[in-house]
């Protein structure tokens, strides 16, 4: 099944993300022959990424409000949140979207530099290049807020904000 997005597989993301010896780690964890593992990441056979996919889009078809806690499950249980990016569409949020992207980007390079506890010059220059697109990114949404407030500024005129009660004070007036 292709993502309409991202324009790869279920079979796709396993091969690019599989490393050597991990098929038969994964059939042994998985209770399955090592042959199935091998067919997902050619996709001659259904894999588990494709099917919990396939579930997500049915439940959604089927109008279910819980759709997306599968997805939201799986992303906690591997320390990350999920985020409907249709649900938050707006420039400012597409931006931030964008940003939290690149950290997690960061976050997963510098990762996989330390899984066998030898960082090489090769990985910090990997891991140079994502923290690049990190401050591209982290300049990019800057700009876009400097240009959302001189936007409103030139609309409405330089506005103050408004002093906001402390709850303490509002209680004293309260008695």
């Amino acid at each position: 099944m292709r993502d309409a997005q991202f324009g790869i597989t279920a079979a796709g993301v396993l091969a690019l993300t599989f490393e050597r010896g991990d098929e038969t780690s994964i059939a042994h964890a998985l209770q399955t022959h090592r042959q199935f593992v091998s067919e997902w990441l050619r996709g001659l056979r259904p894999n588990p990424l494709g099917q919990v996919l396939a579930l997500w889009k049915q439940l959604r078809t089927n109008g279910n409000r819980r759709a997306d806690e599968p997805i939201k499950w799986l992303c906690a249980e591997g320390g990350g949140v999920f985020l409907r990016l249709d649900a938050i569409a707006s420039p400012t949020s597409e931006q931030l979207a964008s940003l939290c992207h690149e950290f997690g980007d960061v976050v997963r390079r510098h990762g996989q530099n330390l899984t066998d506890g030898v960082e090489t010059i090769e990985e910090k220059r990997a891991l140079l290049a994502e923290v690049r697109d990190l401050a591209a990114a982290v300049v990019a949404y800057q700009r876009h807020i400097e240009a959302e407030i001189e936007s409103a500024e030139k609309r409405k005129g330089p506005q103050r904000a408004q002093p906001r009660e402390r709850a303490d004070v509002r209680k004293a007036v309260a008695s």
